[in-house]
């Protein structure tokens, strides 16, 4: 039932913003993003420029940026090549650009006989579990960890994990389960609405 998220997730869309082609949103660019503690995260447009050029980049070019000395002339260029375009539009394709790129599977809520056993919370962040992750099992380097679509990594993730029992991934039994107790909440409001509406009809006392 996931098929379609799995493909968006896998087979991103090809996104450009303020003339630039962006590629894959990957761990790395997520991280350069909080590192920077850019504003498109919290939804302004004031760090789109900056943004962009985050994500039109690799892991390894990324590093090597600020040892271009043609880079300001760069930016001075493209900036005046963009000028014109208009900046809500352009933050809107990033921000979906982004959304899309952090896609993942949804997880079961349904609490199954036994309840749940709940361990200690990693303190390690997720973003750091996560490329690690991709490096043992999929023996990349950290480079190319850090180049990893974030979405297809958490779904991988995900997946490794239900395998092993770990977690439930939202399925069509729960879906079945929902569907059934949505049912039966609408039939209940359908019932109380009927029992007021009757309340509110009936003949006053004299």
């Amino acid at each position: 039932m996931h098929e379609l998220a799995l493909a968006r997730a896998a087979l991103p869309a090809p996104t450009v913003c303020l003339g630039m082609l962006l590629r894959p949103y990957s761990l790395g660019h997520e991280l350069w993003l909080i590192r920077e503690n850019n504003s498109v995260l919290r939804g302004t447009f004031f760090g789109l420029p900056a943004a962009v050029l985050i994500c039109c980049q690799t892991w390894t070019q990324l590093q090597k940026m600020r040892s271009d000395h043609l880079l300001a002339l760069k930016l001075w260029i493209w900036k005046r090549r963009t000028q014109k375009l208009a900046i809500e539009i352009e933050l809107a394709k990033f921000l979906a650009y982004r959304s899309e790129g952090i896609l993942e599977f949804p997880i079961s809520e349904t609490v199954k006989p036994g309840g749940r056993t709940r361990g200690r919370l990693a303190g390690a962040p997720f973003i750091l579990r996560l490329q690690t992750w991709l490096m043992l099992t999929y023996r990349l380097s950290e480079a190319e960890a850090w180049d990893y679509p974030v979405g297809l990594a958490k779904m991988r993730w995900e997946s490794h994990w239900e395998q092993e029992g770990a977690l439930e991934i939202y399925n069509a039994e729960d879906g079945e389960m929902d569907a059934y107790i949505a049912e039966r909440e609408a039939e209940k409001a359908a019932k109380r609405e009927a029992r007021a509406q009757a309340q509110d009809g009936s003949p006053q006392k004299g």
